[in-house]
């Protein structure tokens, strides 16, 4: 358990853009690896929720918020970041465990046949058939998750240039 522990709270902790690495990239691929991670380990969000640094791992923290802040973000912004960024990964972790866990019932079965029909819902069956366009995957609640996690990340990294890019010029500020 402690070494979940410490591989959640690195989660970015620790760790900076290598050499000529865009900022964006390092905190795609680190926060996948650590979903990954946690995703590697049963019931792992449930350990980690909740936990907070020791006093041994403030140099990693402190490592992250300079990376961040070596590329523009106030470090108030760098730590609202990294602690969004920590609930995202927790949330996100826990909901895909806590799925794959139990068995799929008929009612969820029948809610999807519901959200495919174009006459009630056209929208929502609009969404389901672009997201499940192409051969079905291996683990269609895996697949979807991955969708949803990486496009969640995606916007905080846009997030994340929209602020940069506000601070660059002061009068969108």
């Amino acid at each position: 358990m402690a070494a979940l522990l410490g591989a959640e709270q690195r989660g970015l902790t620790g760790t900076s853009p290598s050499d000529g690495q865009p900022w964006s990239e390092w905190l795609e691929k680190t926060l996948l690896d650590a979903r990954d991670g946690l995703l590697a380990h049963r019931d792992s969000a449930l350990i980690v929720a909740g936990n907070r640094p020791t006093a041994d791992a403030l140099p990693g923290v402190e490592a992250e918020l300079s990376a961040l802040t070596a590329i523009g973000i106030s470090p108030a912004d760098a730590l609202l970041f990294t602690l969004a960024s920590g609930y995202f990964l927790i949330g996100g972790v826990l909901e895909r465990q806590l799925t794959t866990s139990r068995e799929s019932s008929a009612a969820e079965a029948e809610v999807f046949e519901h959200m495919q029909d174009t006459s009630r819902h056209p929208t929502l069956a609009a969404a389901v058939a672009e997201l499940t366009s192409g051969p079905p995957p291996d683990d269609g609640v895996a697949a979807l998750d991955d969708a949803v996690f990486r496009f969640g990340l995606g916007l905080m990294i846009d997030g994340l240039r929209v602020r940069l890019a506000r601070t660059e010029d002061p009068l969108e500020a």
